[in-house]
């Protein structure tokens, strides 16, 4: 094949491919309700370790809201509603959070076009990591 014809079949196929191969993220991949867990958390001031569980519900611009209920090492739950959250999500599906009242960040990255998030906390309590997962609507 010639080089005319190679970048023709090249720009064919590029053109073929799905756009949601080819799309970059941006906040809008993030929208609606997210079942996550947390794990390895480390209560600095009470010596805890915990685990947590609830729903990130993200509005698709930079908005979010938790509700979370913690299990501690000493058999205490904790139950919040409502924690808000601004969050940001780069070009290259990078995703940084932080809780508004308190400033913990985290960062990770959101895959499966939006479905799936995996991050790590990078200020405040130590080792936290978590993954979330879109809740299906009805």
């Amino acid at each position: 094949m010639n080089k005319l014809g190679s970048i023709l079949v090249t720009v064919c196929c590029l053109t073929l491919v799905p756009t949601w191969v080819r799309a970059s993220c941006t906040n809008a991949v993030l929208k609606g309700a997210y079942a996550f867990q947390e794990t390895h958390g480390t209560h600095p001031s009470a010596q805890l370790t915990f685990s947590a569980v609830g729903v990130l519900t993200f509005d698709g611009k930079n908005s979010a809201k938790m509700d979370v209920t913690i299990s501690y090492s000493d058999g205490s739950l904790s139950h919040q509603v409502g924690i808000p959250i601004t969050y940001n999500v780069a070009s290259d599906c990078r995703l940084n959070f932080a809780y508004q009242a308190n400033g913990k960040t985290f960062e990770g990255v959101v895959v499966q076009n939006g479905g799936r998030i995996f991050y790590i906390e990078t200020t405040g309590d130590p080792f936290r990591d978590g993954e979330a997962q879109k809740l299906i609507e009805q």
